[in-house]
C-alpha cells in the first residue's frame, strides 16, 4: 500500500549487467514437496477469526521460524520492527463480493477441505479452491488427478480433504499464506520473515504475496539499512528491492557508505557502484574517501581494482600529495600507481572529466548528494 513507501513509480534499473543478474529473477529451480495426506480433524483455532488465529498460532514455530527470527535479530534495528502491510490486489479479491463469504466459511470452521502444513508446523486448514485460485502453482498442485509434478513435488490421492505439504517451507510462512490468501494482510516481525515469505511467494507464485513482502521491505529502505537491504536482496533474487537499494545508494551515496553494512558489501557491487556515471556525492575525494574505508576495513588493502573508477585527475593536487604519503598508499603499489597518475595530470592544469552528477552540482554551487537518486543511465 502506498503507506509503506510503495515505490512502484520508480522506474527499474535496466542494467542486466548488475550484480545478482538481470531486470527479471528466474523462478527458483528447486520446488517444495507437495504430498497429499487425509486430513483427520480441522487443525485447532480454526474457527473464530481463524484466518489470524491460525497465523498467530504458527508464529515463532519450530526451526523454521527460529532461523528467521535469528536473522532478523542480527540486522540493523530498522529492519526489526513489526509490520502490518495490507496488500492492494489480495488474491481472494479474485472472488469479488463473495469473498467475505470464504472468510465467514473459514471463521466458523465449515466446510474445510484442505490444510497447507510448512515443513516444522501443525497444518493450517483452508479451502481447496480458496487455495487453487491463489496462484497457478497451486491449482496445479490440487487440480487434476493424482501425479507428479516434477522431481521434488507430487500429489498422491487421500479421502476427505488434502493436505497439502510444502518442503522447506517454516510453519509460520504456510499460517502466514493462508491468511494473506483470504485476508490479503500480512504481520510479519522484521526484515527476516518478510524475506522468507518474498522466497516462498516466489515458489508457489503467489504474486501479490511477493509484491507485498517487497513492499515491507521497501517500507524499511534508509540511508542505514540500505547496504544490508542490497546484500539481502541480492542473496534472495528480489529484483524490486535490489533495484530500489541501488538507486538510493546512488543518490544517497555518502550517508550509505558511512554505515558498517557497507564494509560488507561484496567487491562486484562496491565496484559496480563506484563506476556508475549515476553516483551522486559532494565531490569525487568523497567518493576515494568512502571506497577507501571499504579497502581497508579488513586490515589489508582489497580490492585495489575497484580504484581505477576513480577520476583522480578531477583532484586538487595537494589532495593527491596528501594520499600518496600516507602508509595506506605505500602498501598498494597500484594506488599509488593510480594516484600519481591523476596527480600528473592534475599538475599540467589540464581539464579532466568529472561525473555529470557532481560536474552539475558545482556549476550550480549546490550540493546533489541528498537528492534523490537518478535512473541509472539517466
Amino acid at each position: 500500500s502506498a503507506a509503506l513507501g510503495d515505490s512502484r513509480s520508480t522506474p527499474p534499473v535496466p542494467w542486466s549487467s548488475l550484480p545478482g543478474g538481470g531486470s527479471v529473477a528466474p523462478p527458483p529451480t528447486a520446488m517444495p514437496a507437495v504430498v497429499a495426506q487425509p486430513l483427520l480433524a480441522p487443525s485447532p483455532g480454526v474457527g473464530g477469526r481463524a484466518a489470524d488465529a491460525a497465523a498467530e498460532a504458527a508464529q515463532g514455530y519450530g526451526r523454521g521460524a527460529a532461523a528467521a527470527a535469528a536473522r532478523t535479530a542480527g540486522m540493523h534495528p530498522e529492519l526489526q520492527h513489526t509490520l502490518e502491510i495490507q496488500a492492494e490486489k489480495p488474491p481472494l479479491a479474485l472472488f469479488g463480493h463473495e469473498s467475505s463469504a470464504w472468510l465467514d466459511l473459514l471463521d466458523a470452521g465449515d466446510l474445510l477441505d484442505c490444510a497447507l502444513r510448512g515443513g516444522d508446523g501443525p497444518p493450517v486448514a483452508c479451502h481447496r479452491m480458496v487455495l487453487a485460485t491463489a496462484s497457478p502453482w497451486f491449482r496445479n498442485a490440487l487440480v487434476g488427478p493424482p501425479r507428479q509434478i516434477d522431481d521434488t513435488s507430487w500429489v498422491r490421492a487421500a479421502p476427505g480433504a488434502t493436505e497439502l505439504h510444502l518442503q522447506g517451507c517454516p510453519g509460520y510462512g504456510a499460517a502466514a499464506l493462508v491468511r494473506f490468501v483470504y485476508t490479503g494482510k500480512l504481520r510479519v516481525d522484521g526484515a527476516g520473515e518478510l524475506l522468507e515469505l518474498y522466497r516462498i511467494s516466489r515458489v508457489v507464485q503467489v504474486a501479490s504475496l511477493q509484491e507485498a513482502a517487497e513492499d515491507g521491505l521497501l517500507a524499511m529502505l534508509s540511508d542505514e539499512t540500505c547496504a544490508e537491504m542490497l546484500s539481502a536482496a541480492l542473496c534472495d533474487a528480489c529484483v524490486r528491492v535490489r533495484d530500489s537499494c541501488y538507486q538510493h545508494a546512488l543518490g544517497n551515496f555518502e550517508a550509505v557508505a558511512a554505515t558498517d553494512a557497507f564494509l560488507l558489501l561484496e567487491e562486484n557491487v562496491v565496484d559496480h557502484l563506484i563506476k556508475s556515471e549515476s553516483l551522486q556525492a559532494r565531490s569525487e575525494e568523497a567518493i576515494y574517501e568512502c571506497l577507501l574505508r571499504w579497502m581497508t576495513s579488513g586490515g589489508g588493502v582489497r580490492g585495489e581494482r575497484l580504484a581505477k573508477n576513480i577520476r583522480f585527475a578531477t583532484m586538487p593536487p595537494r589532495f593527491l600529495e596528501g594520499h600518496l604519503a600516507s602508509p595506506i598508499v605505500s602498501r598498494s603499489p597500484r594506488l599509488r600507481a593510480l594516484l600519481e597518475q591523476g596527480l600528473a595530470v592534475a599538475r599540467t592544469g589540464a581539464a579532466a572529466q568529472p561525473r555529470p552528477l557532481i560536474a552539475a552540482s558545482n556549476a550550480a554551487g549546490g550540493d546533489v548528494s541528498r537528492q534523490p537518486s537518478a535512473s541509472p543511465g539517466g
